[in-house]
C-alpha cells in the first residue's frame, strides 16, 4: 500500500499537531522478532535510523500530558478456543496514544497517531492471543494491534504488552484483564476494519536454564552483552511465557552481541546464546547450526560465561524485582511534575 505524509492534521503525533513541530521519524520493525519489515521513512529535517521500531522527534515540546485509552468495548471473558469477531471502524475513534513503548521501556509497533478503538476482555487462564484479518494483508485502511494491560498513556505514548501489526501471534499472556487497541498507521487512512481475536492454549515449554539471581528492580535499564567473548555471538531475550522480546547479533562494531533495555518490567526472563547462526522465534524457538564455542555474558553487570556446543543454545534466567514501593511513589510523583502541560 502506498503511503504518504499527511498535512499537518489529524495524522501527526499529537505533540507535533498541538505545537506545529516540524518532526521526523523513522519507522522499521525487526523482523527477527516476526513482525514484517516495513520500509523506513524521513520526513522533513533529520535522518532515517534504522534500528528502532518507533522514534518520534519533535524539537522544542514544552511538557507531556498523561490521558488513557477509552474502551468502545467489552467482550467479555474469552476462554480456551474462542474466536472473537470484531468489526469496527477507526474513524472518529480515540487519539489518545500516537505511540507505544513495549515490556523493554522501549518503542514497538509503529506511529498510532491515527484513529483508534479500543476492546477490553478477559483472559480466564494462560493463553495463546493471535489476531486473524478478515479483509486480508494491507487490504483498506492500514491497521495495527496493539496489546495492553493498562489504559494509561502518558505523553502520547501508551504501554504495551504485545503486538501485531496485520496478522497474526500477539504472544501468550496469563490470565488478567486486557485491552486490544486497533490503531489505523499514522500515515494510512481511517476506515474500515474486520478481525477475530483468537484465544487458544499456550504450547510453549519452559527450556531448562541456569538461573543467575535478580538483576535489578522494574523501571532499571537493562544491558545483556557478550562483549569480550572470542566467538561470534547472537542472543535473544524472552518473557516468562515465551514471548520473543529482542534479539541481536553484532552490536558495538564487532561480532558479540547487545540487548539494551530503558525500564524492564518485573518479572521472570529467559536468554538464548548462540554462535552465529542462531535464529529466534516465539515460544522459546531458538535454534541454531553455529559451530559453538566459549563466550561470556553480563546481565546488568552479572557474569556469565560458558561453552556453547555445536548447533546448540545456552539458556539462562533472570529475576526484576518490584521497584521498592517509596522509590516508586517518589518516581512516579517526579514523573507527573515534569510532564505536566502548561
Amino acid at each position: 500500500m502506498a503511503r504518504h505524509m499527511p498535512g499537518c492534521g489529524r495524522g501527526f503525533p499529537r505533540v507535533c499537531r498541538e505545537n506545529s513541530w516540524r518532526w521526523s521519524f523513522a519507522r522499521l520493525a525487526l523482523s527477527e522478532t516476526g513482525m514484517r519489515s516495513r520500509e523506513s521513512q524521513s520526513f522533513g529535517e533529520g535522518k532515517t535510523m534504522k534500528n528502532a521500531l518507533a522514534i518520534v522527534v519533535c524539537a522544542g515540546i514544552a511538557g507531556q500530558a498523561s490521558a488513557q485509552l477509552v474502551v468502545d468495548g467489552n467482550l467479555g471473558s474469552l476462554g480456551l478456543g474462542s474466536s472473537t469477531n470484531i468489526i469496527g471502524d477507526t474513524t472518529g475513534g480515540g487519539l489518545n496514544a500516537d505511540f507505544y513503548n513495549g515490556p523493554l521501556g522501549t518503542p514497538i509497533g509503529f506511529d498510532a497517531s491515527l484513529g483508534e478503538r479500543v476492546y477490553e476482555f478477559n483472559l480466564l487462564s494462560p493463553s495463546r492471543v493471535s489476531i486473524t484479518n478478515n479483509e486480508g494483508i494491507f487490504v483498506g485502511s492500514d491497521n495495527d494491534h496493539y496489546l495492553t494491560n493498562t489504559l494509561a498513556v502518558v505523553g502520547g505514548i501508551g504501554s504495551a504488552v504485545g503486538f501485531i501489526d496485520e496478522d497474526g501471534l500477539i504472544g501468550n499472556y496469563p490470565a488478567g484483564t486486557y485491552y486490544l487497541s486497533v490503531d489505523t498507521y499514522g500515515f494510512s487512512t481511517e476506515g474500515f476494519f474486520d478481525i477475530n481475536l483468537n484465544v487458544d492454549p499456550v504450547t510453549a515449554v519452559t527450556p531448562s536454564a541456569t538461573h543467575i539471581g535478580v538483576v535489578g528492580n522494574g523501571g532499571d535499564p537493562l544491558d545483556i552483552n557478550t562483549f569480550g567473548s572470542t566467538v561470534d555471538t547472537e542472543i535473544g531475550l524472552y518473557s516468562e511465557v515465551g514471548n520473543l522480546l529482542a534479539n541481536n547479533d553484532d552490536a558495538g562494531g564487532g561480532l558479540q552481541s547487545q540487548i539494551l533495555g530503558a525500564a524492564i518490567a518485573p518479572g521472570i526472563y529467559y536468554v538464548a546464546v548462540g554462535t552465529f547462526n542462531t535464529s529466534f522465534a516465539a515460544d522459546f524457538g531458538a535454534t541454531s547450526t553455529g559451530p559453538g564455542g566459549p563466550f561470556v555474558m553480563s546481565v546488568n553487570g552479572v557474569g556469565v560465561s560458558g561453552t556453547i556446543a555445536p548447533s546448540g543454545v545456552n539458556w539462562y534466567s533472570f529475576e526484576i524485582l518490584p521497584a521498592p514501593s517509596s522509590l516508586a511513589l517518589l518516581g512516579f510523583g517526579g514523573l507527573l511534575a515534569g510532564r505536566r502541560r502548561r
